[in-house]
């Protein structure tokens, strides 16, 4: 279930270029970024992480603190 709809970034073939700030892992189509990265809804937009979902997940386990709790909000 998601909490709103991914269908316009789903482009297989769409060229995004995306790196990790943290780690530098890389995405190159639109498909790969919504699988390494995520997607978030700001506003009513659909954005892409900036964090991949690996980096996110070692930072919450770091500080403890849950997406509730302000994190990367």
């Amino acid at each position: 279930m998601t909490l709103f709809d991914v269908n316009d970034f789903n482009r297989p073939g769409y060229v995004n270029n995306k790196k990790c700030p943290k780690c530098g892992v890389e995405a190159n189509t639109n498909d790969e970024a919504i699988e390494i990265f995520g997607i978030m809804n700001i506003k009513g937009g659909a954005y892409i992480q900036s964090w991949c979902k690996e980096c996110r997940k070692i930072k919450k386990k770091e500080t403890g603190k849950s997406k509730e709790e302000g994190f990367f909000s």
